[in-house]
């Protein structure tokens, strides 16, 4: 019996060793999950699930997110633009066509609103080529045409050898070379204002330098030039070539209006005309063109000139040149 009461007295203690370990175990284990998920709650870095126990849960942390680095590179920003506004074209009726090479489209307000208009006197020199009706040098001088930057401006007409050499000998409509040049050009011996002429009793072509210069004699840029030419016209009832015909390198574009008569065009650097190929009344008013004598006019374009050089061809004698510095009119 002494024997059989220790082994159940040795069992009973053994059995609350056994339990007393378990508790243990089953508190550390508890206590290190509870210790790792405050861990989570404050790295913030945990994925583990929490175990459903009765401890309170933490309170949310204040700690700050942690801020982007301040950078010292400046954003790029967008590249600037300039609009550059189209050019309106012509009004109603007119026709511009520049010349294909040039880097812009003329603008029609920049010639015709905007533009300079040339102010006529009587010219202070009339000897275009040394054939008169004046004296002086071999030259046609307007005085103060127009200003530019607050400067007055001169026009000077001149032209080579050739157009004295055509007319000194000729004669014809019981007129000499001489004496049909000195009735017209520069408007006869009194002059007139109101537009340019240059006549010849000769057939050719004969080219015309114009020039701007300051009372001083130096060149003068003029910034947007228009210049209309009158009466461009001939007859196809004689033979060949009746009508005058006009041609330079240095315009930038022309304007007619539509229907107009004159043959024109600009290529390759070149703006040319053709005059109509029926007889047309010179305008009696150059500043309002009418309908029809508009169809034998033509304005040409020049930019930033301080001179250029037209040349005139005649296909047939006993003809005037006439132009101004102006715009064909809109009305």
């Amino acid at each position: 019996m002494r024997v059989l009461g220790f082994v159940l007295s040795a069992t009973a203690v053994i059995a609350q060793e056994v339990d007393d370990t378990a508790y243990l175990l089953q508190t550390r284990t508890q206590q290190q999950k509870s210790g790792d998920e405050e861990d989570c709650y404050v790295t913030g870095g945990c994925s583990t699930t929490a175990a459903t126990t009765t401890t309170t849960e933490a309170a949310t942390t204040t700690t700050a997110r942690p801020t982007r680095p301040a950078t010292t590179t400046p954003r790029p920003t967008r590249p600037t633009t300039t609009t550059t506004e189209a050019p309106k074209p012509p009004p109603i009726g007119m026709v511009l066509q520049g010349v294909p090479e040039a880097p812009t489209t003329p603008s029609y307000d920049d010639f015709c609103t905007t533009g300079t208009v040339l102010s006529l006197t009587k010219p202070v020199i009339n000897n275009l080529g040394g054939m008169g009706p004046g004296r002086g040098d071999n030259v046609i001088k307007y005085k103060h045409v127009t200003k530019v930057d607050g400067k007055d401006v001169n026009l000077v007409i001149s032209t080579d050898d050739t157009y004295y050499q055509a007319n000194i000998a000729k004669s014809a409509y019981g007129q000499t070379g001489k004496s049909f040049i000195g009735k017209y050009n520069g408007g006869g011996p009194r002059g007139r204002s109101d537009v340019m002429a240059i006549g010849s009793l000769a057939t050719g072509d004969f080219t015309l330098s114009f020039d701007f210069t300051d009372d001083d004699g130096n060149a003068v840029v003029v910034p947007h030039l228009p210049m209309t030419f009158f009466d461009l016209d001939g007859s196809t009832r004689v033979g060949g070539k009746s009508y005058e015909e006009i041609e330079t390198h240095d315009a930038l574009a022309i304007l007619t209006v539509e229907g107009t008569k004159v043959t024109h065009s600009c290529a390759g650097g070149i703006c040319k005309s053709e005059g109509a190929k029926v007889e047309i009344d010179i305008p009696a008013d150059f500043t309002h063109l009418t309908s029809t004598t508009k169809k034998a006019a033509i304005t040409f374009f020049f930019e930033s000139k301080s001179s250029f050089d037209i040349t005139y061809t005649l296909n047939w004698e006993h003809r005037v040149f006439l132009f101004n510095g102006m715009c064909i009119n809109k009305d």
